[in-house]
């Protein structure tokens, strides 16, 4: 599935990559559409035009991501309420046994996110994320979401990257389609990033179902 012996650096994805996505979708699409109608009385008509319609609209784009943008739009503050749900945060099966591997083989790990990075250290504060890798990147330092070449760009000149000797995983098919679009080498889906929701597929790239289907290979590659 993957020649290691053409990787030097692994570009990880973190929301149902690393982590389960089942916090973000519970919080997004389930805690959200309650608390907004509870909490600050939007009608259903309020909440589809402030809500779902702007959350379809913005897909794709930072905006999506940005906590800071939420918060401004809804007039709440979002972040307090992600961190009441903190509890459901928590890694995939088989990730952290991956990347100790993958750091025992000599690769550079590197967390490449669209999240906003007060999402991200809300993670990391639960997790100890930064403990498993060499660093993190997030869209949000570059002003566009990994769906743009720019990210990309900006990336592999910050990180002194060769694209062409990176593999990265993602849960979303338009994020690895760009990656493949912009250099990336070596470009990998996980196809159950939810484990409370059935598993997706991917319709132009090899897919996993989480990171121990991949460790007998990088074992043998590198004689562990």
């Amino acid at each position: 599935m993957i020649d290691w012996n053409r990787i030097d650096t692994l570009l990880l994805d973190m929301d149902g990559t690393l982590l389960d996505l089942h916090f973000d979708d519970h919080f997004w699409l389930q805690f959200m559409p309650a608390f907004l109608p509870e909490a600050h009385a939007y009608s259903p008509e309020r909440l589809d035009i402030e809500f779902h319609t702007p959350m379809r609209t913005t897909r794709g784009t930072l905006d999506w991501y940005c906590v800071d943008h939420w918060t401004e739009h809804l007039s709440m503050p979002v972040m307090d309420a992600m961190a009441r749900h903190r509890h459901l945060i928590r890694w995939r099966p088989g990730s952290t046994d991956f990347l100790r591997l993958a750091r025992k083989a000599g690769l550079k790990l590197l967390i490449a996110t669209n999240a906003h990075r007060a999402v991200w250290q809300l993670k990391a504060d639960t997790l100890d994320l930064i403990h498993f890798v060499d660093g993190v990147v997030s869209s949000h330092d570059y002003g566009q979401p990994k769906e743009a070449e720019h990210f990309w760009q900006s990336l592999a000149r910050e990180q002194s990257l060769d694209l062409s000797r990176c593999a990265f995983f993602d849960d979303s098919e338009a994020v690895l389609d760009s990656a493949r679009r912009h250099g990336v080498g070596t470009v990998v889906g996980i196809d159950h990033p939810n484990s409370y929701r059935d598993p997706r597929q991917f319709n132009a790239h090899v897919q996993i179902r989480d990171f121990s289907d991949l460790a007998p290979s990088l074992r043998l590659a590198h004689g562990g």
